[in-house]
């Protein structure tokens, strides 16, 4: 029990499947993309100013990850057979690599360590901490995911065994592994 709050940003992004039995999945195509994050107390109990946490500070930086990484990218598999020339023929590009087909279930999952990874890096200790994300793909399809879920499917799916972006407490980072 307690309060809750959250924070959602619009972005638009494409991506394609690389082994995907839908024709429409394995063609690049984009969407209308929509990221909210959920950040729960772990105490019912509000600061001197009647808050869980000052806004600012927690979105600050969900915000610039949003805006500034994701916000226009690719989103594409490490094993993608157009990466390569993607990153030959467009050096300054907006891809962000994942590893594995990047379904709305692995963009909730890395999108949410990716949260969860900025928010512990934070100075001030926080009495709330990210708690579920909803990644909506169209206004129709969506996607939800807690904290305790995620880690679960990312053992489940040997996502952990890969380092990149999602571990960064950069928002502005889009490194995977060697690229």
């Amino acid at each position: 029990m307690g309060f809750s709050t959250s924070f959602s940003y619009r972005f638009e992004a494409a991506h394609r499947f690389i082994d995907s039995s839908s024709i429409r999945c394995a063609t690049p195509h984009g969407h209308s993309w929509n990221a909210e994050i959920e950040f729960k107390a772990s105490e019912f109990q509000l600061d001197n100013s009647m808050m869980l946490h000052e806004f600012t500070s927690l979105k600050s930086a969900w915000k610039t990850f949003i805006h500034e990484t994701v916000d226009h990218s690719f989103f594409i598999h490490h094993r993608d057979p157009i990466l390569q020339s993607l990153v030959k023929e467009y050096p300054p590009n907006r891809l962000l690599i994942f590893p594995g087909n990047p379904t709305t279930e692995l963009v909730a999952a890395l999108f949410l360590r990716k949260c969860v990874v900025m928010h512990d890096s934070l100075q001030a200790k926080s009495t709330v901490a990210p708690s579920k994300i909803i990644i909506r793909e169209t206004e129709t399809n969506s996607i939800s995911l807690s904290n305790f879920e995620y880690e679960s499917f990312m053992r489940l799916n040997q996502i952990d065994k890969f380092a990149g972006w999602w571990n960064s407490v950069d928002p502005t980072n889009r490194c995977f592994e060697g690229f």
